[in-house]
């Protein structure tokens, strides 16, 4: 089947659906766009560019402060939510089980968050020097030597 009989039979079809509806089928003219008039080169370039752009930029960051504005949201939640206050006893009531299942997500993300933010740049690894990841006894030990 060629692209013109598809186009056909797609035509056809509706307007068997338009008049099965009652409506008057009008067929819709394509616009004949002139690819080499200035005006879309220009415009086709801004939309590239744009696309361009979105490569350019740091996704993991932007995907760190997302992760990061989220957690923020869990914890304003659960800090407006007193466990006094929720109607435990209620078996219908499904506030605990949902708060729950904000906090059990909660270690998740943050553990995503720092490797996340350590990847991407955002955070900067804590690195001990070598001094100071031995004992004060050893450091003192090793001036005598």
């Amino acid at each position: 089947m060629t692209e013109e009989q598809l186009n056909e039979l797609i035509e056809k079809r509706k307007k068997d659906v338009a008049a099965k509806n009652g409506e008057e089928y009008v067929p819709q003219q394509e616009e004949i766009v002139d690819k080499s008039s200035p005006d879309y080169l220009k415009s086709k370039i801004a939309k590239l560019e744009e696309k361009l752009a979105k490569y350019e930029d740091n996704g993991m960051a932007k995907l760190y402060y997302s992760l990061n504005r989220k957690a923020n949201e869990m914890a304003d939640l659960m800090n407006a939510i007193s466990l006094k206050d929720l109607d435990i006893d209620d078996p219908k009531s499904k506030s605990f089980d949902r708060l729950k299942v904000i906090w059990q997500g909660a270690s998740e993300i943050a553990i995503s968050l720092t490797q996340l933010g350590q990847m991407a740049g955002v955070l900067k690894t804590e690195k001990k020097a070598e001094g100071e990841s031995k004992p004060f006894v050893d450091l003192i030990a090793q001036d005598r030597k």
